[in-house]
């Protein structure tokens, strides 16, 4: 069934949605908190998180796995389980959406005809692994044709046009053969340029890509992480980057969040994440980075001890049992976000943390 059709006077020659500018947010979350039933309990996934997309920019979510990053990502697809208990909002100003207040995505009904008109069409997704995510028993051009057939109004033949040149774009010296290949008859990191051409099928106006570097070799990453960067500049979409990695991140992204336990307890532009981290968990993560002028035989650093149990509401710092800098003041209260004092003007740094981390890094 179609859901809904771009406009023809919004479509450039080549079929793709024309491009819109816009100086205010494209995505704005506030006080997202998303949790699950669970054996009679409840897991609080994410809590009480606020970011800002604005157009063009990269904004990277970092942090072990279990820190509720995908969660958000699937929440702002409209993805999350139909017993997730949702709270806050999700405002997407659409560029290319008629004058009027921004949709509010927490909102839709996951199966709603709204959400899916924008899922997938508006706000594509980089999935963490492709094999699972492509059917086995589709072409890889029937199913990037999908969401054309749903969301344009192009014919078939057009459609068929589109595909190739996506393929091309994304670096198959033969999109036509591509086409007619299936998921098994392809390599891991060539599926995943497959995924990359079909989320971006629709020229959405937000990508998220979720650990898209995942069970890669670094070669493969390294294309990856090009690609996206190159078709960025291309297409000028806002990218929501979700890893675990912040040595994938230097050079592509203007902002950084790093989350633990479901919360985000640093944010930051880059440049402050790399060279003044204030929270000992983001040090943490800086420090156990392989470097390659590391003396010979020196160990890997660790984060030691395990992450929070989310079924338990954090009354003081999640991160304290873990924190060499943990002192009185971090068992009996839950920090909160504040200003980083002595950073530069306008780079919004903000630390949930009590203690002062620069003597100690």
């Amino acid at each position: 069934m179609r859901l809904t059709s771009i406009p023809a006077d919004r479509m450039t020659s080549r079929g793709r949605p024309a491009r819109m500018t816009a100086s205010r947010d494209l995505l704005r979350i506030e006080n997202l908190s998303v949790g699950f039933p669970l054996y009679g309990g409840h897991i609080q996934a994410v809590q009480d998180v606020s970011l800002r997309i604005l157009p063009g920019r990269v904004t990277s979510l970092v942090g072990q796995s279990g820190s509720g990053k995908s969660v958000i990502g699937r929440t702002i697809m409209g993805l999350q389980s139909r017993h997730a208990d949702v709270c806050g909002s999700i405002l997407f100003d659409d560029p290319l959406a008629q004058a009027g207040a921004p949709v509010d995505l927490a909102t839709l009904p996951v199966d709603g005809r709204r959400i899916r008109a924008i899922r997938g069409n508006r706000i594509g997704m980089i999935f963490q692994e492709p094999m699972s995510s492509f059917s086995p028993v589709h072409t890889i051009g029937n199913q990037i044709d999908e969401a054309l057939r749903i969301h344009s109004v192009l014919t078939p033949r057009e459609r068929a046009e589109r595909v190739e040149q996506m393929l091309s774009d994304v670096g198959f010296r033969n999109p036509a053969g591509v086409m007619r290949m299936y998921p098994f008859e392809l390599s891991g990191g060539m599926r995943q340029r497959a995924m990359v051409a079909m989320a971006l099928i629709c020229d959405p106006a937000l990508l998220i890509a979720d650990e898209p570097t995942t069970a890669l070799d670094v070669t493969i990453q390294a294309q990856i992480v090009e690609l996206v960067k190159d078709l960025r500049s291309k297409l000028n979409t806002s990218i929501i980057w979700i890893t675990h990695d912040l040595s994938l991140l230097a050079g592509m992204v203007d902002r950084i969040m790093v989350m633990y336990g479901g919360a985000v307890v640093e944010e930051a532009p880059l440049v402050d994440i790399y060279k003044d981290p204030r929270h000992p968990y983001t040090i943490g993560l800086l420090e156990s980075i392989p470097r390659l002028n590391a003396k010979n035989g020196k160990r890997l650093s660790t984060i030691g001890g395990a992450p929070p149990n989310l079924a338990v509401k954090p009354t003081s710092c999640p991160f304290a049992p873990r924190c060499k800098f943990r002192m009185e003041r971090c068992d009996k209260e839950l920090p909160v976000l504040t200003p980083v004092l002595g950073s530069e003007p306008g780079s919004l740094h903000r630390v949930a943390c009590w203690a002062d981390v620069r003597g100690g890094k």
